[in-house]
């Protein structure tokens, strides 16, 4: 019976040890086991723990690893959170008016309108001063008559001119006189004397061809006509030649 309570006591004390290293204190005193007295040889008086000197070092790095285990954690500082602006874009609507201009081309057409006058031709007498068939025919006096009338010329000086060219070539445009004795060098039906100066470059007929004449009846009798518009009838007029502008 006294084997048996002693091992119970036993068993007791062990859990009673266990329990105070495990919680700083002991079972039976609350006094924490850093307040109770320890000699200088080490032993711990109550409690009946064996503490010896060379476990103090021990136990204070405990202790000191025990505060770098748990160290004191900082608290975040809550700052208040920035509050931005937003910014506002503004939308304009911008309106674009396109103006489209039509540009119309006009094209002007000029028309213009020659009207030609047909002048009356030759309905009278053709003189023949040699004979038969020395005087002009009837279409070469048509020719004749329009191109007088178209300078002003009236029927009188139609018929004179006439009678002149029966006189002077018998109508012949290709009649040519060379003879210097006689003071001649003249050419076509009218027998204009290039000597009189006529067909020089201040001549009245100085644009006139008078090597055209044989081939060109027409611009035969366009110089006879416009040396009558000038000079009349004076240079025909045998011996004097003259030039005085014409009435008619």
């Amino acid at each position: 019976m006294d084997a048996r309570n002693s091992r119970r006591n036993r068993k007791r004390r062990r859990r009673n040890r266990c329990a105070r290293s495990e919680t700083g204190r002991s079972r039976h005193s609350r006094q924490p086991i850093r307040d109770r007295h320890i000699g200088n040889d080490g032993p711990l008086i109550e409690g009946r723990w064996l503490v010896t000197a060379a476990l103090l070092p021990l136990l204070l790095a405990g202790l000191t690893i025990a505060d770098r285990r748990n160290p004191t954690v900082a608290q975040p500082v809550e700052q208040p959170a920035e509050i931005i602006p937003a910014t506002t874009v503004e939308t304009v609507a911008a309106t674009v008016t396109a103006t489209a201009t039509r540009i119309t081309t006009t094209t002007t057409t000029t028309t213009t309108t020659t009207t030609t006058t047909t002048l009356p031709g030759w309905t009278g007498p053709i003189p023949e001063h040699y004979g038969p068939g020395s005087g002009c025919t009837p279409q070469q006096a048509d020719i004749i008559a329009r191109t007088y009338r178209t300078y002003g010329a009236s029927d009188d000086t139609i018929l004179w001119a006439l009678g002149m060219i029966s006189r002077e070539s018998t109508c012949d445009s290709s009649a040519h006189n060379g003879n210097r004795n006689t003071g001649d060098n003249s050419w076509g039906i009218c027998q204009i004397n290039a000597l009189a100066g006529h067909s020089t470059t201040n001549g009245i007929v100085n644009g006139y061809d008078p090597y055209r004449f044989a081939s060109d009846f027409q611009h035969n009798v366009d110089a006879c006509a416009v040396l009558w518009s000038y000079c009349g009838r004076g240079p025909w007029n045998y011996g004097n030649y003259y030039c005085q502008q014409p009435e008619s």
